[in-house]
């Protein structure tokens, strides 16, 4: 890494894209948008599909697998969410 790009990034010129991450902490209770964003999936997805993403997710996530239990509360909380309204 050279001076100039150092002096970007300490500049934060280097950054100037979007930010792509949802803004926001969680909501009380879980809202139907808050699943959706949390497992990635579109309003009216299929149940089968709501699983499909649920199971990604906690398999990077898993708490005994070094995983966050918080983060996977709440991936299961999303995922109870979606299938309840259905």
């Amino acid at each position: 890494m050279g001076i100039r790009t150092y002096r970007k990034i300490k500049r934060k010129e280097f950054f100037t894209g979007p930010k792509t991450f949802y803004k926001g902490g969680f909501e009380m209770p879980m809202t139907r948008r808050e699943a959706q964003l949390i497992l990635n999936v579109r309003e009216g997805a299929d149940g089968n599909t709501i699983k499909a993403a649920h199971r990604k997710l906690m398999v990077l996530n898993h708490p005994d697998g070094g995983g966050s239990t918080y983060v996977a509360t709440k991936v299961n909380e999303a995922k109870d969410t979606l299938l309840k309204s259905m």
